[in-house]
């Protein structure tokens, strides 16, 4: 059935509102029409698919947008929403007609297509542009108030070129985006060297204010403010030459609860303020902190203060070629940790002359409530440097002292004494050839429940490189010993020797590692307890494939040794036989081997160690080796080769009695056939007597 379509209400522009949380503002058209068959009766009642799309021309063009949309008519009545859902729906408005066609799913478009008037194209008006000109003076207004692809923000822009020069001399603009907006206003007088700016931005992290004014001549001025959710802060500059280094400043800071205000003037232009006050306060804190550069040579002196809720601190220095690093300097502090009620005073005093950043001569004190202590360093000629720090505590003493010698050389001596915890303890070092490693050193410590000591030496001249360790802890539980050899100073010993004995076992382990690959080439562990012994013994000689292991266990239950991958419990005794470790494979003659076993001289013998009552049957390894070559030499004899002999013997055996059984069946055979051959004869004899009347009686031969 052909269906008709009629608009009963014009096109018209209607806004689908949304909540923020729902998303943007999409704009849409309002679309409704009546729907009647060929005899124009309104269709029935429910739901239709009716295809909308826009096109340049009313008969072909380019289609520009195309939707479904599900009505529901009443009457043939319908209403429904175009463009609904489309951010690119407004963009197609630009002044250039266009055409709706309607479809009804399944048929073909209904002719002819509608044009859109001018109610649609309405929603182009999202800006609006003004310019008037008189003479050579020009105005300008541009107002954007809706955000679109081309244009992502609203914005007000007015400007008036007064000389007529293409640059405007005065301008005022606003921006709007989805967070932040702008305002600014920019004047430059025609003729006039003088130039005026204005600036303020909000958004919702803060508001920025900047003001600025250039005068006659290079000098300008700049006021800025700056304020977000937590924080503000006011600066005033003066450039008197706008060279990008203001000559005067004043800034202040809020916080948090806290300020800062901060003056300085830097009349030379070079970043680097002759004079500068700053004041700093905090709701626990107040500082001050006065800086004066002088003049020629007479450069930086400071003085600091700060105070805090439990402390307070002073520093003076003096900074006489304005490096950066003080001449002098002199530090008090007074401060109170939390849960005392006395405070803590310190004192630090440092001279350098030479001013390469490191003191010639300082003092340290601190005294507190618990304690004193003093450190004194002086630094004599060259690099010459002697030091003492001592300090006490109520159950404690400590005491350092240090020398370096004019050739890096330097000695150490360090002694710590705890009564509280009973610790006792001192290192001494040594370092002779001055490369910050000690030469000799010497560690010790006591405990109520353990002693250690550790010494190292290293050799000087042809052994310099040599570096020898031993050292022994001992405790409650044991004792422990230990040595190491590094012959060549790379830190890695090639030999160390490590000793563990408490009451229960004792473990001693040496290694040997002379190719320093640090991978030992032969150790040995040995373990003892109550229950049990285990001895290993492992060997991988450099450049050789091949480790050699041998590792002895005895225990109440019996005894375990492994010798390679060999092995035996005590009772039986297993080789390794494993093919992947085996070469050279060459095929045997059993029988040269049978006829060589008929030569090998077996006998009944006892070992000289025994008892001559322990009785053995066997050959000698020189006579097995004599008879067959095998072996490593002519003293052992391994126990798979005579297997191997015998298994070789006793397949030739095997092969030969194969072959007698093989003739035994040809002879049963031949045998079986003479028989039946001599029964014929017999049968044949007796036939002939027969016929002959002789009483012959022919015996039976029997083989």
């Amino acid at each position: 059935m052909r269906y008709l379509i009629a608009l009963i209400a014009a096109i018209c522009v209607i806004a689908c509102f949304s909540s923020t949380s729902a998303g943007p503002t999409t704009d849409s058209t309002a679309f409704q029409g009546s729907l009647t068959d060929a005899s124009n009766n309104p269709v029935s009642d429910g739901t239709k698919d009716l295809i909308l799309s826009i096109w340049t021309d009313s008969i072909g063009g380019t289609m520009l947008h195309s939707e479904v949309a599900v009505v529901t008519t009443s009457k043939g009545l319908f209403s429904t929403c175009l463009g609904c859902g489309s951010s690119t729906f407004p963009e197609l408005f630009t002044g250039q007609t266009l055409f709706l066609q309607t479809q009804l799913a399944g048929q073909a478009p209904m002719v002819p297509r509608t044009r859109l008037r001018s109610v649609p194209y309405s929603m182009s008006a999202a800006s609006v542009y003004s310019e008037a000109t008189s003479g050579s003076v020009r105005s300008r207004g541009i107002i954007t108030n809706k955000p679109v692809a081309a244009n992502p923000k609203g914005q007000i822009l007015l400007d008036q070129d007064v000389d007529g020069d293409g640059v405007a001399d005065f301008s005022a603009e606003t921006d709007v985006d989805n967070d932040s907006a702008s305002f600014r206003l920019n004047g430059l007088p025609p003729g006039t060297p003088y130039i005026g700016n204005f600036a303020v931005t909000a958004s919702g992290g803060g508001a920025h204010q900047e003001l600025s004014a250039r005068g006659a001549g290079a000098n300008i001025g700049v006021v800025f403010n700056l304020a977000t959710p937590d924080s503000a802060m006011s600066a005033l500059e003066f450039d008197d030459n706008n060279d990008g280094h203001p000559n005067t400043t004043l800034k202040g800071i809020a916080r948090g609860g806290n300020g800062t205000y901060a003056v300085s003037w830097d009349l030379q232009g070079d970043d680097d303020p002759e004079s500068e006050i700053s004041q700093t306060v905090t709701p626990t804190t107040a500082g001050v902190a006065i800086k004066h550069k002088g003049t020629g040579a007479d450069k930086n002196r400071t003085i600091s203060s700060t105070t805090y809720p439990d402390s307070a601190v002073q520093v003076i220095s003096s900074d006489e070629d304005g490096d950066g690093n003080p001449e002098a300097a002199v530090r008090f502090q007074e401060y109170t940790p939390a849960g005392l009620v006395t405070g803590i005073v310190r004192q630090d005093m440092v001279v350098d002359p030479d001013d390469d950043g490191d003191a010639d001569n300082s003092i340290e004190q601190i005294v507190t409530p618990t304690t004193s202590s003093v450190a004194i360093k002086s630094k004599g000629t060259g690099a010459d440097k002697n030091r003492i720090i001592s300090t006490t505590f109520p159950d404690s003493a400590v005491q350092t002292l240090s020398s370096d010698g004019n050739d890096g050389s330097s000695a150490t001596h360090h002694i710590t004494i705890d009564n509280a915890v009973k610790v006792a303890a001192e290192s001494m070092d040594l370092d002779v050839n001055g490369d910050g490693t000690p030469d000799n050193s010497v560690e010790s410590m006591i405990t109520p429940t353990t002693s250690s000591l550790a010494i190292k030496t290293k050799g000087t001249g042809a052994d310099a490189n040599k570096v020898v360790i031993v050292g022994g802890h001992t405790d409650v539980a044991g004792a422990t010993h230990f040595l190491q050899i590094d012959d060549d100073g790379d830190g890695t010993a090639e030999f160390k020797l490590n000793a563990l004995v408490t009451k229960d076992y004792v473990d001693s382990r040496i290694s040997v590692d002379p190719d320093d690959d640090g991978v030992a080439d032969v150790s040995t562990e040995t373990v003892v307890n109550a229950d049990s012994a285990t001895f290993r013994l492992n060997g991988l000689p450099p450049g050789i494939p091949v480790t050699s292991t041998i590792a002895m266990t005895s225990t109440p239950t019996g005894v375990h040794m492994e010798v390679g991958a060999a092995t035996c419990d005590g009772t039986n005794w297993t080789n390794a036989s494993d093919k992947n470790s085996k070469e050279n494979f060459e095929q045997v003659n059993g029988a040269e081997l049978l006829e060589k076993i008929g030569t090998l001289p077996i006998t009944q013998w006892n070992y000289k160690q025994d008892d001559e009552n322990v009785k053995h049957i066997g050959p000698t390894a020189q006579d097995f080796q004599a008879v067959f070559g095998l072996g490593r030499d002519d003293k052992h004899i391994s126990t798979i080769d005579p297997a191997g002999v015998a298994l070789a013997a006793i397949q030739a055996l095997e092969k030969d009695k194969e072959m007698l059984s093989s003739k035994v069946e040809a002879i049963r055979i031949e045998n079986t056939n003479l028989r039946s051959q001599l029964d014929d004869l017999k049968k044949a004899v007796n036939q002939l007597l027969a016929h002959s009347k002789l009483d012959v009686k022919v015996k039976s031969c029997q083989k």
